[in-house]
């Protein structure tokens, strides 16, 4: 009898070790690799890497293939996983091939699509974005969540400039775009204040596992198509 409680509990301990629940604002998105032979596929949300799609409605797959990816509120678990890692490319190591390893992957209990990012641009900035002068655009940032959210925010590889919203809330930003004279978009990306900067991607993801959230959107900004004021 004590070595079934002795085993129970060893069973109970291992999988506290191997699931986390986790909360994630960010970009939902799915990838293929190409010359590709496996692991071709993955999604993610934020920096983390999902078990599987989403099972996603049509509406918000049309608006997967549109925009590249979609915003949302994922709730889940950490778990480790087997998985057979991306082989890919006419130099790919192919030590794996065939092969499945232990990885850490994020499993969607729930999620919700919302809106958190809104911009605008006025019209003296879009007549400097067209001259090809440097130019500012305005970013308001949704806060879908019962909680204050501090975060920080850049556009493409601009210093980060710190604010914070309400739960429910929103606020704006004014962001300053470098003009380099051909790009028509630039790249968004919104974090936690607390989140360093010398690997963000790592210390966001380490953050969210520790914290049990993780706010972490990147997006692509067309300027021709934001609105003017």
């Amino acid at each position: 009898m004590k070595s079934f409680y002795t085993l129970f509990l060893a069973i109970i301990l291992a999988n506290m070790l191997t699931a986390q629940k986790v909360t994630i604002v960010g970009n939902y998105s799915e990838h293929v690799v190409s010359m590709c032979a496996q692991g071709c596929e993955f999604y993610e949300i934020g920096v983390f890497r999902l078990t599987k799609s989403l099972p996603i409605d049509e509406k918000t797959r049309l608006e997967l293939v549109y925009q590249r990816s979609v915003p949302m509120v994922v709730t889940g678990e950490l778990k480790i996983v087997q998985d057979l890692p991306t082989v890919a490319g006419p130099q790919a190591d192919t030590e794996y091939m065939g092969k499945y390893v232990d990885v850490e992957h994020f499993e969607a209990e729930s999620f919700e699509v919302v809106n958190i990012v809104k911009t605008s641009i006025s019209e003296q900035d879009f007549a400097s974005y067209t001259d090809k002068k440097d130019y500012s655009i305005k970013v308001t940032v949704l806060n879908p969540t019962d909680r204050e959210l501090k975060l920080k925010i850049r556009t493409d590889f601009n210093k980060f400039e710190n604010f914070k919203i309400e739960p429910k809330g929103e606020s704006s930003v004014i962001c300053f775009v470098k003009n380099d004279g051909w790009s028509s978009n630039i790249k968004l990306m919104l974090t936690e204040q607390s989140v360093q900067e010398d690997d963000i991607f790592k210390h966001a993801y380490e953050q969210g596992k520790k914290s049990g959230f993780l706010f972490f959107y990147e997006d692509y900004i067309e300027i021709k198509n934001i609105t003017k004021y």
